[in-house]
């Protein structure tokens, strides 16, 4: 395996993973801005920017976009984050060329007609529509949202049916304009590739001076105002037949270790079948079906959260076992061959994902944008004890926030959810 970079003047930056023997690469252009970064009154225009380079190109129709790609037998598809997009390809080694070169098409030379801007905002309608009649994603949002109110992390991905439908033709135009200015590029490309051939595709099909950052160092000033979210307990009441619940805390200033110790923390407590917390309260009581925690990382902020749907009857019982499992944490820790199995979980986890050339695309951009590398099997067989305690510690000395999703009918005083300020 071989892994080489190239910076190109008009500030694109080439990043590939040559991997003999494999059968299959992945071709990824990453722009390193996401809903993150955007203005409340814009809220979803990332998203919508995702859709709107699919419509077409200068000299492609929404069709030959993805007839070109499908038609080589590979598979298009991009995606939008808290804070970046993505435009992926993922194609045999002899098609490797052909994939970067509608990417870039897009990229590069989208059409963005208004007749093209009012259909897709039609479909991003749907889609916000869509995903409010989806309970898991309801929670999710109002975690967000519970955690980081004052943050545009907080905010929905995709926007609301307002902020979105507020944003004009004009509003998409600027904002490709910005991207092309201000935000960084970055070709990824991961499986049997040749490097030189890419950087030389590139620069064909990259010509103008796109005017990017110089460093992939996160500068984005909306980042910097993590630390002024206050905690929150929010309730939202909706069709559901379960209450949907969350408690989470917001970890700021976290180094790689100090996210690897908690992500440790997280497999035992909630991480799989095995954990304290499905055992306690799946297994030996059955008053779920789901819970589990997981670890958000975000650049200079994590989360840890506890996620839980059971039925408002069961809702106080099994608050009452979360909060009795959240005290033995804070109190005992975590034993021996607890940390040995995390270890194990976590570790094995990475190196599957690293059977991905998508995956492994992804960790080419991460590591150039400064994120922390939280799949060096050293690094987490490294953690030691004392630090598995800070991180519990520091779980527990700092303020928490809640949220519960409630069916309708379900007074919200019945539903004992703490704003978990203290442990």
């Amino acid at each position: 395996m071989s892994i080489k970079k190239t910076s190109l003047k008009s500030g694109v930056t080439i990043i590939t993973e040559d991997i003999p023997g494999y059968s299959s690469a992945t071709v990824g252009i990453h722009l390193d801005t996401g809903s993150r970064d955007e203005k409340a009154h814009k809220a979803g225009i990332s998203h919508f920017y995702e859709h709107m380079v699919f419509k077409g190109t200068e000299t492609r129709s929404a069709f030959e976009i993805t007839d070109s790609i499908e038609s080589l037998g590979g598979d298009i598809n991009a995606f939008t984050s808290k804070e970046e997009i993505y435009l992926v390809a993922k194609v045999t080694p002899s098609h490797v060329l052909s994939a970067l070169e509608v990417l870039c098409d897009m990229a590069e030379n989208p059409s963005l007609t208004k007749e093209d801007f009012n259909s897709e905002k039609m479909v991003v309608l749907e889609e916000i529509a869509e995903s409010s009649s989806s309970y898991d994603n309801v929670s999710y949002d109002l975690f967000f949202k519970s955690l980081w109110s004052k943050d545009p992390l907080g905010a929905p991905i995709l926007g609301t049916a307002g902020s979105v439908k507020s944003i004009t033709h004009k509003d998409m135009l600027d904002f490709h304009e910005h991207v092309k200015k201000n935000i960084n590029l970055t070709i990824s490309v991961a499986g049997r590739v040749d490097h030189k051939e890419i950087v030389k595709a590139a620069k064909a099909l990259l010509k103008s001076n796109r005017g990017y950052q110089s460093t992939h160092e996160s500068t984005h000033e909306s980042r910097s105002l993590i630390g002024s979210s206050p905690t929150r307990h929010l309730t939202k009441t909706d069709h559901a037949n379960q209450c949907y619940i969350t408690a989470s805390v917001s970890l700021e200033d976290y180094d790689c270790s100090d996210i690897l110790a908690t992500k440790l923390v997280s497999e035992v407590f909630g991480g799989g079948m095995s954990s304290r917390l499905f055992m306690k309260i799946r297994e030996e009581e059955g008053l779920v079906y789901y819970v589990g925690t997981e670890v958000a990382n975000y650049d200079n902020v994590s989360g840890f959260i506890i996620h839980m749907i059971v039925d408002p009857s069961n809702a106080n019982k099994a608050l009452k076992l979360m909060e009795e499992e959240c005290k033995k944490l804070r109190d005992f820790g975590l034993t021996k061959s607890e940390i040995l199995k995390a270890k194990n979980q976590v570790a094995s986890q990475s190196l599957f994902g690293l059977e991905s050339t998508g995956k492994r695309m992804q960790t080419l951009v991460n590591g150039l944008r400064g994120l922390k590398d939280l799949t060096n099997e050293r690094k987490i067989r490294g953690i030691t004890p004392t630090m598995i305690n800070e991180a519990i510690a520091t779980l527990f000395s700092v303020k928490w926030s809640s949220s519960i999703v409630l069916p309708e009918g379900v007074d919200k005083k019945d539903i004992k959810v703490k704003p978990y300020l203290k442990w």
